[in-house]
């Protein structure tokens, strides 16, 4: 009866913990997310850590769970429901037809681009890690290759945006961040497989590389993409049939990506495959017309399920995060060589990867806006989700070791340092630029003068030039004079909602 109380209890805290945060947050939102520029993942990340255990104590999620096995098996589960959701509503909100429109770029950047950033980080994580093989570095290199969708929103979202981003490479960001995070489990599963045969005698590197590609590729991979494409199609089709019988009211029509994507994490976690990229696919599959997007233009609940989703995973991030574990790590890595990795790895794993292939990507047009793409792709929510992916698929298959209770530690202290470095610099990063452009213009710089008519000049010519692929924004049919107006195919929901209203008019 103590227990359950206190259970109660528990829960009625976190509530209003929750509550109260969302109200203060909520109430200078657009102060301080398009005045002071400060992302809103940062800002929950620091409020997670002061209510959390090292805190204030109000969120405890090592209490929540009977053991540490149960609290990875639970930050799993809420990295995969926010992923998923988060990568639908990306693949949902590109333009129609995007990816058979931007496909090579698209294969550029997810091809070579993901290989060379996923071995780089390989390489930074070897350099620094006590006595860590390579083949080793190889599993949390592929942890932290994929960009987050969440964290890119500072640049593809908003004022900053509005204002210096040309349209086309906000949506090949966007579209690169839902699709690598689905496209990282060949990476990651790469040198688990090959860690497997080393300390397995019943299985070679031979046969560990055909589960490579016979489990992780046929069946994870490409398995999630047919399946994540026939279902976006069904669902297009079957949300169009009823939606034209006027079968269908307004609510349940904005809800419908949201239990497709809760379909899609049911239906592949029981096979086995891979949700995420099937997330991703269908949420494209599913806008491929536009028409979707164009019922759904002026409405605001697919940014209000992201603001939710965004503010819960990041608190949770801040209340679960290991933060005793940065200072004890001597043993392995140490805080000063972390501090180093962090440090690396903004610097290295993607700005040169980007600023050598920009050329040859069409969205990106000239080395200025290759920088900012190579900075703002930050590590974030997919890290935790296949970091917690690893850690429960060595207790699966080993029994405790050194070397398996090794690995499971350098790739928990190292992924977790890495995107709370990502949260922290990624989420001042527009901040710091506007602080820059103040003084600087305030000094007199003759540079600093006019950089933001120049940018978003520059942007403009970008946008209306003659390699403008992206074409309008998803839904809008555009005129001669290139202003948009709505489709001539829109639902009259308030003539479903009362038709003896307009009947009568």
């Amino acid at each position: 009866m103590v227990s359950w109380e206190a259970e109660v209890q528990d829960f009625h805290v976190v509530c209003g913990v929750l509550g109260v945060f969302g109200l203060l947050l909520g109430s200078v939102s657009y102060f301080v997310k398009e005045r002071l520029f400060i992302s809103e993942p940062l800002i929950c990340l620091l409020i997670g850590t002061a209510f959390s255990r090292h805190g204030a104590g109000f969120i405890l999620p090592n209490k929540y769970a009977d053991d540490d096995r149960w609290l990875s098996h639970i930050n799993l589960s809420f990295s995969r429901l926010d992923l998923c959701l988060q990568v639908f509503l990306t693949g949902l909100q590109l333009p129609p037809k995007y990816l058979r429109q931007q496909w090579r770029p698209l294969l550029i950047i997810l091809g070579p681009g993901m290989t060379l950033m996923w071995l780089i980080s390989s390489l930074i994580v070897w350099a620094l890690t006590k006595n860590f093989s390579f083949l080793e570095s190889l599993v949390v290199g592929g942890c932290i290759a994929p960009t987050d969708p969440v964290l890119a929103n500072s640049i593809i979202k908003g004022r900053f945006a509005d204002d210096y981003m040309p349209l086309d490479l906000t949506h090949f960001i966007a579209a690169e961040s839902g699709a690598n995070d689905g496209l990282a489990y060949p990476f990651v599963f790469l040198g688990l497989w090959l860690f497997y045969a080393r300390h397995s005698a019943d299985v070679s590197a031979g046969t560990a590389t055909g589960y490579w590609f016979g489990d992780t590729w046929a069946y994870v991979v490409l398995l999630s993409v047919v399946w994540g494409a026939i279902t976006g199609y069904v669902a297009r089709k079957v949300l169009r049939f009823f939606a034209n019988l006027r079968y269908i009211d307004l609510e349940s029509f904005h809800a419908f990506p949201v239990f497709t994507a809760l379909m899609l994490i049911g239906t592949c976690g029981l096979v086995g495959s891979d949700d995420v990229l099937a997330c991703f696919v269908a949420g494209n599959v599913m806008g491929w017309t536009g028409w979707f997007q164009s019922e759904t233009d002026d409405d605001s609940s697919q940014s209000t399920l992201d603001m939710l989703l965004t503010q819960a995973i990041f608190l949770w991030f801040g209340a679960v995060c290991p933060w005793p574990e940065f200072a004890d790590s001597a043993e392995v890595i140490g805080i000063g060589r972390l501090i180093a990795l962090a440090v690396l790895v903004l610097l290295l794993r993607r700005l040169p990867v980007v600023l050598s292939l920009y050329k040859i990507m069409g969205p990106v047009p000239n080395l200025k806006f290759a920088a900012v793409m190579g900075h703002f792709g930050p590590v974030g929510v997919s890290a935790i989700f296949y970091l917690y992916e690893t850690v429960i698929w060595l207790e699966e298959h080993f029994e405790p070791s050194p070397e398996v209770l090794r690995l499971e530690r350098v790739t928990r202290l190292v992924v977790w340092f890495v995107v709370v470095s990502c949260v922290v610099v990624h989420g001042l990063s527009i901040s710091a630029f506007k602080i820059y452009e103040y003084l600087a213009a305030r000094m007199g710089h003759a540079e600093a003068k006019g950089l933001r008519e120049r940018w978003k000049k520059e942007k403009d010519l970008w946008q209306h030039s003659t390699f403008h692929i992206g074409g309008p924004r998803a839904g809008e049919v555009r005129d001669h004079d290139d202003r948009p107006r709505l489709p001539p195919h829109r639902i009259n929901w308030r003539r479903l909602r009362h038709p003896e209203t307009n009947s009568s008019e």
